[in-house]
């Protein structure tokens, strides 16, 4: 995949724009609503990926749920996001080898991680809908009864924790 295919692929899928918040060599994707942004694309030396090498790359960095960073950059042409929040951001390298799907399916959760939402009444789970597949994952803080689901997507091991409870239907809490 080029990067303008890339660029075509966001324009084409989520009617969305790039801005040029830098320089012509530094492109954002954002959401017209809340102005986050959910691809950066640049070009950065491979050197920052610890490779040995001084040859540009071209990069896109995205936002993804931190229970899916550890198993992603573990794949080829995925890492640590460069110059972001490491625990929230990965840098997908955009180049001959690139996976096409798997980079859809990426920048699909990053543009849902960063859309506006509504005001939620209760700790929901955080249920990210692609026209890919359908990932769910629970953010489970306090000890309770639960199963733990292993599957595999796009070769990406991934475990779910579900949690066990039920909703007061008058309270609409657990």
């Amino acid at each position: 995949m080029t990067k303008s295919e890339y660029i075509d692929f966001i324009k084409q899928e989520f009617e969305i724009f790039p801005d040029y918040p830098f320089s012509d060599d530094t492109i954002v994707f954002r959401h017209s609503d809340n102005k986050k942004w959910f691809a950066l694309i640049m070009d950065v030396p491979k050197v920052k990926f610890n490779c040995n090498s001084n040859e540009s790359v071209t990069v896109v960095n995205l936002k993804c749920d931190t229970l899916l960073i550890g198993s992603l950059v573990l794949e080829e042409g995925i890492f640590p996001a460069y110059h972001m929040n490491k625990s929230h951001w990965i840098s997908v390298w955009i180049d001959d080898n690139t996976d096409i799907e798997k980079i859809k399916w990426l920048t699909e959760i990053s543009f849902n991680l960063t859309k506006k939402s509504g005001k939620k009444t209760m700790k929901e789970p955080l249920v990210i809908f692609t026209t890919r597949g359908l990932i769910i994952f629970l953010i489970i803080k306090e000890r309770k009864p639960r199963i733990v689901v292993n599957f595999t997507c796009f070769d990406i091991k991934i475990k779910v924790f579900i949690l066990i409870a039920t909703v007061n239907s008058n309270t609409n809490k657990i």
